[in-house]
Formats: C-alpha cells, structure tokens, sequence
C-alpha cells in the first residue's frame, strides 16, 4: 500500500473510531496488517470492523464502489471469522456506512442519495440488530 493510499485509510479508521466513541470508550485502531482495522466492545462483546475508506468516485461508476476484500497482495483476499462489520467510508461525504461483514458480496456500490440521506446512528444500530440474530 503506498503512502497516500495508506493516509486515506487511516483517515476512514479514525472517522469511524471517533464515531464508535459515542457508544463505548472501548475502541482501539490496530497496527497496519492485521485483519480488524477497529476492534471495539460494546455490551460486553468485542467487535472486529474491518474499514474501507473512498476518497473519490470512480470516473466510469455511477456512485461510491467499495470492494470488501483485502488488498490485491494478499494471497487469501478475503476475511474469515475476526471480521464482525464492515464501515465504509466517503470521505467527501464525511459519511460512514455500516454493514454486517456476512455480505454476501465482494463488491457494493453505494449512490450519493443513500449516502447523502444516510443516518449513521440509525445504519450502526440496524447492523449490530442483524450481528444479535446469529
């Protein structure tokens, strides 16, 4: 990962830590290489949110693309068990965007209506009601 692309993930992992602070005092952004970018506690559980930050749009892509594997390096791309939820971020928006990591997909595309109209609040909540009914 070079520097500039690494700056802008950290930047989408601090977002999401400062707004994980509002629900617990428990959060802690991991060191680069480990699978969870976040792991934070929350009614007695620990949480593994792997972040996926966007700076700008693709210029062919009709909205915000967000590919939920791990980087083209890495031989397995995809996460196993540590990963609880993923937050994807757009930085322009300033927006984070929840989503339970059992996705089926490895690619989700989000519009700016949904980000523009989103309530993080309301999507952060939703998503741990979804992780509760395994």
């Amino acid at each position: 990962m070079n520097r500039k692309t690494e700056s802008i993930g950290r930047q989408g992992e601090y977002l999401v830590a400062a707004f994980l602070s509002k629900y617990t005092p428990t959060v802690n952004v991991v060191p680069h290489g480990a699978e969870e970018d976040i792991v934070f506690k929350l009614n007695d559980r620990y949480y593994g949110c792997q972040v996926k930050t966007k700076s700008k749009k693709e210029k062919v892509r009709n909205g915000w693309r967000f590919d939920l594997r791990r980087s083209g390096n890495t031989y397995d791309r995809y996460y196993r068990q540590s990963i609880d939820i993923f937050a994807l971020v757009c930085l322009p928006k300033n927006k984070i965007y929840f989503l339970d990591a059992k996705y089926q997909k490895s690619l989700i595309t989000l519009s700016d209506f949904q980000l523009d109209n989103l309530d993080e609040d309301l999507c952060f909540q939703a998503t741990l009601q979804e992780l509760s009914q395994v």
